[in-house]
């Protein structure tokens, strides 16, 4: 009979885990409204990328003002520009906003996961941060004349997704959170079959 009551209802650390999931699911207000799962996995991730873009910059300047104080050479002087110099801008400022976006991706796949919802909410919030990295763009222009380069960072709403760079932008994060989202240490279904563990 104990042997039946196991296979029905799985060993005691399933019933366990089980029992906490479903504590964890209850106690959770994400778990137990749907408009505040919609407000924090559809409303909340784009602000909350435009933070960690913003956040990025202000490293950004911050690490540039503490050079400026250093006895380094000015870079706004008028000398020629390297095409290594160039490569070494045009990777900064991809990983500028490309690291900020994997990590709100990947912050809200872990949320979702840590509150015992469906992944589809997790997946939500990693389309809207792919969406909206999608569409960032980043140009830098070098000139020869000190304090004429420039940097631009926006949306460019106009272009098309139909672009290498841009599905490039869109699947960085979107992968990020995926591999945040997925169950892997679950047990699959075929290690709780007893005829497989028999076997």
């Amino acid at each position: 009979m104990e042997a039946s009551i196991a296979e029905t209802l799985g060993s005691p650390a399933e019933i366990a885990e089980t029992a906490v999931r479903e504590f964890r699911r209850r106690k959770n207000l994400l778990s137990r409204s749907p408009l505040a799962a919609f407000c924090t996995f559809v409303l909340l991730p784009l602000p909350a990328l435009c933070l960690a873009w913003g956040a990025a910059i202000a490293a950004m300047l911050l690490v540039g003002n503490v050079f400026d104080c250093l006895d380094v050479p000015d870079p706004s002087a008028s000398r020629d520009v390297t095409g290594t110099e160039v490569l070494g801008v045009f990777l900064v400022l991809h990983l500028l906003m490309l690291l900020p976006a994997a990590g709100a991706a990947a912050t809200f796949a872990r949320l979702s996961r840590r509150a015992t919802l469906r992944w589809g909410w997790g997946l939500a919030a990693c389309v809207v941060v792919g969406l909206g990295t999608g569409l960032a763009r980043i140009e830098a222009t070098f000139s020869d004349i000190p304090g004429k380069s420039t940097l631009t960072f926006g949306v460019g709403i106009e272009e098309t997704f139909f672009n290498l760079q841009a599905l490039g932008q869109l699947a960085i994060p979107l992968a990020a959170g995926l591999l945040f989202l997925r169950p892997w240490h679950a047990p699959s279904d075929r290690s709780r079959d007893p005829d497989v563990a028999k076997a």
